[in-house]
Order: structure tokens, then C-alpha cells, then sequence
């Protein structure tokens, strides 16, 4: 895991996604890395300008959070781990997931990294849904500057989709599992206008996989991923004010024949918004 540093490994209990594609990692470490680089560059502009505006729409910036940040489903761990080494030393992150199993996983991982990323400000809490809150019930709802979610990248349930079978925790970690389609991003997209402070954004890992493969046509008249997604947002009052995109980086036999569905995919950060 060069991201994380030279010689770092991760290790994955049965059950939990492995974090073996190296695309979406990237996309957030090049989105972390730009981030900081704009820290810089708004910090040199109020110098020569003597003002700088700041509006409801600017991100409040890595070095500016107000609260903890907050990751969504996070397996392995690895996004956490890679979000403590650009974030502030005193920044701490929240790492929730469904699974028991992924948050011990990330637990023996971050005891396997060390205190050199400072893994100590990472809490992994197991949610009975979306957001760790969602076990207490009741009482005022936290809000975020910034959060972070690589969710499932198929918005179908896996019973719709005659593929071989998987584990449970496997179907979880690609599919849905939701009745309607897009049901997932929907309640997340519902609790996140809930829950992002002025400036504060949701940074969405997706995948145009699906519409690759054919599986999600009938959605939005076949539009395609960014469309459809941008639609999804503003049905929650949401707004996509930037994206990063990357190609899939998987290997497969030309004689595959999934060959060309994977060398044409591409994987995007979606950085997301209060409108």
C-alpha cells in the first residue's frame, strides 16, 4: 500500500472487501493532496488581495475542520488510515461500518500500522446503519465538515443480477441489497443534508461499472453515472461541485468477457454539497 508508505500491507479477514484496487485509493489521496495545495495557493491570494470571500459554497478546507471527519463503511480501514496522514495531527476520524467483522479488521490493521500516522485518532464504532448516531437514537444530530463514503458501486439488489453467488458481507461490499434501486445512496444522501455544516462536503467514491455492464439502463432513461448522480443530489438539496476521475485500474485477460466493460470503466470522487 505505497500510500500509506513504503513496505505497508494490510491484512483482510474473510468476509470483509479487500482493498486491492488501487484506483479509488489513489483518486483520494491525489483529492487530499490537491486540498492541501489550496490551502497554500487561498493563503497567498489574501496576502496580495488583502480579502478573501468566503462563500456557502467554498469547502472549509483540511486545515480549517471544525469537527471530526467522518468515514462511512470503512472495511479494511484504508481510507481512515489515508485520511489521518494529510488531516491536521489533532484531527480525529470516525470510521463506522455495519460489519463486525470489517471493524475488527481495521482495528488489527490500525495495531498493525503503528503510531506513525497517528492511527490512535481513529475510532471505529460499528453502526447499526449509515451513521454511528444511528445506534443511540434520539438526542441532537452531529454535523461534519467533511465526509467521506466508498459505498457499493451497484445499485441493484443482488437478487435482480444472475451472478454466481457471494457471501453475505461480499454482497454488501458491491451491491445494494436495497429494494429500490439507488435506495442506499438515497438514504445516505438524505442524512448527509443533515448533517454537513456550511462548507462542509460528502466525498463520494463511485463507479460507472454499472452502466457499463448494462446492469442499471432503465435508471434515469440510461443517462449515464454523473447524470444520474447529479440528479440524485439534487433531489436532496445536495450539489456536485467537483469530480475527479480515474481510469479502473484492473487486470483482465483480453480474453475475458468482461475485457472491455473493465478497460473502459472509470472511477470518480464526487465532492458534494449543501446547494
Amino acid at each position: 500500500m505505497p500510500q500509506l508508505g513504503r513496505g505497508t500491507h494490510l491484512k483482510v479477514r474473510y468476509g470483509v472487501f479487500p482493498p486491492t484496487r488501487s484506483d479509488y485509493i489513489e483518486l483520494l489521496t491525489r483529492m487530499l493532496q490537491r486540498r492541501e495545495q489550496e490551502v497554500f495557493l487561498k493563503a497567498l491570494c489574501f496576502v496580495l488581495t488583502a480579502h478573501l470571500q468566503d462563500t456557502a459554497n467554498s469547502f472549509v478546507g483540511l486545515k480549517r475542520l471544525r469537527t471530526p471527519v467522518l468515514e462511512i463503511g470503512t472495511g479494511s480501514g484504508v481510507l481512515s488510515f489515508l485520511l489521518r496522514k494529510y488531516l491536521p495531527n489533532d484531527r480525529r476520524v470516525i470510521a463506522t461500518d455495519i460489519s463486525g467483522e470489517a471493524i475488527l479488521c481495521a482495528q488489527d490493521n490500525a495495531k498493525h500500522l503503528g503510531p506513525a500516522l497517528n492511527i490512535q485518532l481513529i475510532d471505529f464504532v460499528r453502526a447499526s446503519d449509515l451513521f454511528p448516531e444511528d445506534n443511540e437514537g434520539g438526542g441532537a444530530t452531529p454535523k461534519y465538515d467533511l465526509i467521506v463514503c466508498n459505498p457499493p458501486w451497484v445499485p441493484l439488489d443482488i437478487s435482480s443480477v444472475n451472478l454466481p453467488s457471494m457471501t453475505h458481507s461480499h454482497n454488501t461490499a458491491v451491491f445494494e441489497t436495497e429494494e429500490a434501486e439507488g435506495g442506499l445512496l438515497r438514504r445516505l444522501f438524505a442524512g448527509v443534508s443533515r448533517r454537513l455544516n456550511k462548507g462542509g462536503r460528502l466525498w463520494l467514491i463511485y463507479s460507472d461499472f454499472a452502466w457499463q455492464m448494462g446492469l442499471v439502463d432503465k435508471l434515469e432513461n440510461n443517462a449515464g453515472a454523473h447524470h444520474w448522480m447529479s440528479r440524485l443530489c439534487a433531489s436532496h438539496g445536495l450539489q456536485v461541485y467537483r469530480r475527479e476521475d480515474i481510469q479502473a485500474t484492473v487486470d483482465v485477460d483480453p480474453k475475458d468477457p468482461f475485457f472491455a466493460v473493465r478497460r473502459d470503466e472509470v472511477v470518480s470522487l464526487y465532492e458534494i454539497g449543501l446547494v
